[in-house]
């Protein structure tokens, strides 16, 4: 196996199971490796973009360590947003900048031999492509422009206790509410990480087959998927992590650490 791809394979499976960070040393072992093989095949125009982007890193970016404070977060994630790179995968009609895959390799490349975080990834990688991908023009004016200025944070529910991720056993539903315009999630969501920093919860959920013949299934904007629903449809839904009857329970992971949450 080529030497980056070792080291990028052992930083996703340490990744995956500590939930944590890579070890500085064998990241930036896997940055130089993949540096030398890239930029060999960059153009002009890619090299001044990669210019551009460490410029900027070195004029926005002074922390030092692994652990920037709270209001040193805050000041990069403000220059990001003037400088329209919150997102920078994004559309343009988006809030993005509408960049290709090999400028955003370029970009986290950069970040990455820097030291920065990449942050609210969930937002930003899964829950904003999401909802430019199925939700409705009134979901996307709700949520797209706080993930995009990182006012609103997300984690998802996917994974429960007896299941793990196998959707087929899932066992949480969804059912529309009786008093209100609204929908009523029953279950347990186990192993959801970020949930300290997170404002909503994408949770996936079985719709109740009473559920399937109402129309909220398909017109209601609390519900992300989109689409003719089969029986026992998975639904995606987004909950507010501080509404009536949600409740989170710390969990421990064997470093000691507890950045995930049941």
């Amino acid at each position: 196996m080529l030497g980056w791809a070792r080291h990028l394979v052992e930083a996703v499976v340490y990744g995956a199971w500590v939930g944590g960070d890579f070890p500085r040393a064998k990241l930036q072992r896997l940055i130089w490796l993949r540096t030398a093989a890239v930029q060999r095949r960059l153009s002009t125009e890619l090299l001044d973009f990669r210019q551009r982007m460490e410029e900027f890193i070195r004029t926005h970016w002074r922390i030092a360590g692994n652990e920037p404070a709270p209001g040193e977060l805050r000041a990069w994630h403000e220059a990001l947003v003037a400088a329209g790179w919150s997102v920078p995968h994004w559309p343009r009609a988006a809030g993005g900048a509408g960049w290709s895959p090999t400028q955003l390799h370029i970009w986290r490349q950069a970040c990455a031999a820097a030291g920065v975080p990449l942050d609210d990834d969930i937002g930003v990688e899964i829950i904003g492509p999401l909802l430019l991908r199925f939700a409705t023009p009134a979901q996307q004016r709700q949520f797209l422009p706080g993930i995009r200025t990182f006012a609103s944070r997300w984690c998802i529910g996917f994974a429960e206790p007896h299941a793990g991720t196998d959707h087929t056993a899932m066992r949480t539903t969804a059912a529309p509410a009786l008093d209100t315009q609204g929908w009523c999630l029953n279950g347990v969501k186990t192993w959801v990480a970020h949930t300290q920093q997170a404002h909503w919860i994408c949770c996936y959920a079985l719709i109740a087959d009473d559920g399937l013949e109402n129309d909220r299934v398909r017109d209601d904007e609390s519900v992300l998927a989109s689409g003719s629903a089969p029986a026992s449809a998975v639904g995606v839904f987004a909950v507010p992590l501080d509404a009536p009857g949600v409740e989170l329970a710390a969990l421990t992971t064997f470093d000691g650490s507890q950045h995930m949450a049941e």
